[in-house]
């Protein structure tokens, strides 16, 4: 399956050409002419990277990265500057609100492209190294519920079968009975954190 990239460029030129670049180069290429459009295309399309322009009619490239990374779907997604303004503080800018690099569109097309390469596969380490940490947490909730659960579930059924072994005063029974309760609010309580595990595998299944 092709790489996806979303060029967020207003001026028709630079962003046709750019994409025929990377549609040489095997990505599948989507364009928006602003950062509003590119919203907007967010929705529809799941980019593996975006390049984006800063100085946009509607909304600029500064504000399309903070409108990314406040979003959990796409906070994660790589984000490069390919800008005319290349002054020192809108390098500044532009890194401390999170991009991922900042080129100047001087910048030769075969470097470009060895810095897209470069960050598609920087963004696979770092899922695969984020799929194996949540598995191995996965795995140790497993464990560790699956042991937790019969703790509960022995407490529960030995006092039941104590009760039904013999007769009791009032006293014991209540005693059993308030040792039972303890074991069932556990095991609600073993259950809820079953029950969101399952909703993170839900998660995972989904994105």
């Amino acid at each position: 399956m092709k790489e996806q990239i979303l060029i967020v460029e207003d001026d028709l030129a630079m962003s046709t050409g750019i994409r025929d670049v990377l549609d040489m180069a095997g990505y599948k290429v989507q364009l928006a002419e602003n950062g509003l459009e590119a919203l907007q295309v967010l929705t529809r399309f799941r980019p593996d990277l975006i390049i984006s322009d800063i100085m946009m009619p509607e909304m600029d490239g500064f504000e399309l990265l903070e409108q990314v990374r406040r979003r959990p779907n796409w906070a994660v997604i790589p984000f490069i500057f390919l800008t005319a303004k290349g002054q020192r503080t809108d390098i500044r800018t532009g890194k401390q609100l999170g991009a991922d690099d900042y080129l100047v569109k001087s910048v030769d097309l075969d470097d470009l492209l060895v810095v897209v390469r470069a960050k598609l596969d920087r963004a696979i380490v770092l899922k695969q190294q984020s799929l194996k940490e949540m598995e191995n947490l996965k795995n140790t909730i497993l464990n560790m519920l699956s042991h937790e659960f019969r703790t509960p579930l022995t407490y529960i059924t030995g006092y039941v079968d104590l009760m039904q072994e013999g007769n009791w005063s009032a006293d014991d029974l209540q005693k059993f009975l308030s040792r039972i309760k303890g074991g069932s609010t556990r095991l609600n309580r073993l259950v809820e954190d079953f029950l969101l595990l399952v909703r993170f595998e839900t998660d995972d299944a989904h994105q």
